[in-house]
């Protein structure tokens, strides 16, 4: 009977060694353990994302998509054209030119080209 509480003194004992050996190794690893959470912040503003980049500089990723590179310049930029009032002017439109014929005939030709600088001194 003395040998029977010896063996079972021994074997609780290393029951109980192994026990705390195990819970010891369960909490090294779960200290050790890092747990991934993906947070996705819709739009952050400019200081929200510096923020963002000092607290998580090698974790911190842009989903960007390749439909949306960049913002479309019709949300920042308006191009309105406004031309120059000689380049808008009516002395300029092919269909005035071409209406000013003289013909095939080149002393006619000639004369408009000596002439044609008072018609283009109007558009100054």
């Amino acid at each position: 009977m003395q040998r029977v509480c010896t063996h079972g003194r021994l074997s609780t004992r290393l029951y109980f060694l192994l026990l705390g050996i195990s819970m010891i190794v369960i909490i090294i690893y779960s200290s050790l353990l890092v747990e991934t959470i993906i947070e996705q912040i819709m739009n952050p503003t400019l200081q929200k994302y510096y923020q963002l980049q000092e607290q998580y500089l090698l974790t911190l990723r842009c989903p960007c998509t390749c439909s949306q590179l960049a913002i479309p310049y019709d949300g920042f930029v308006r191009i309105e054209v406004e031309y120059h009032q000689i380049c808008s002017n009516e002395f300029v439109q092919p269909w005035w030119y071409q209406s000013v014929s003289f013909g095939c005939h080149l002393d006619v030709v000639l004369n408009f080209i000596v002439s044609a600088s008072s018609y283009f001194q109007t558009l100054v």
